[in-house]
């Protein structure tokens, strides 16, 4: 199995704040440290938390005009050698040997309203209500195979679980101008 360095991939996910918070400019503000959540939602005051995984999002229409806007925002776009997959990698212990929420359940300790997945290859998102997910995830992880992460010292494990599996619960229009007017209001 192959070990991850976390002072590597450190990095990336600091990325995919750097990237989300781009995308999104004018709807999130950045929290204070990023410890108890990534940004909060401006027009209504909730917490929200990203996770970023390091692949393309298959499959998704979006795909294609996030990449072309990484580009236009000086974001690198890394096309070739990142794997293409489905799936959402759902982490459940960013620690597995200390039993440390990861992904949904760690956003959901951090009182997140929204758990928002990132793909970095593409700048594809997919978010969510955290309680939603978690509740998803109790309800179904026994049909999806938990997979260990080897890390420098720890290990991490998440499920790989098919997007169409959770393609219901995603909220699509969070970031909406519409939206943002609406509450303006």
């Amino acid at each position: 199995m192959e070990k991850h360095d976390f002072r590597k991939d450190l990095p990336k996910g600091h990325g995919g704040e750097g990237v989300f918070d781009k995308m999104q400019r004018g709807f999130l503000d950045r929290t204070a440290d990023g410890k108890e959540g990534d940004f909060i939602l401006v027009r209504t005051g909730h917490l929200l938390e990203l996770k970023s995984e390091v692949s393309y999002s298959a499959g998704n229409p979006q795909a294609e005009q996030a990449l072309e806007f990484r580009e236009a925002m000086g974001i690198p776009t890394p096309r070739d050698g990142w794997r293409r997959t489905g799936n959402l990698f759902v982490e459940r212990y960013s620690s597995k040997e200390a039993k440390s929420p990861g992904g949904p359940w760690q956003a959901q300790k951090h009182g997140a309203e929204y758990y928002v997945h990132l793909f970095l290859g593409d700048g594809a998102f997919f978010v969510y209500r955290t309680d939603d997910m978690v509740d998803f995830m109790e309800k179904n992880k026994h049909k999806y195979s938990l997979r260990d992460v080897c890390n420098q010292g720890y290990t991490t494990a998440g499920y790989p679980v098919p997007r169409a599996a959770v393609a219901r619960l995603e909220i699509h229009d969070l970031f909406s101008a519409d939206v943002a007017d609406d509450a303006a209001r």
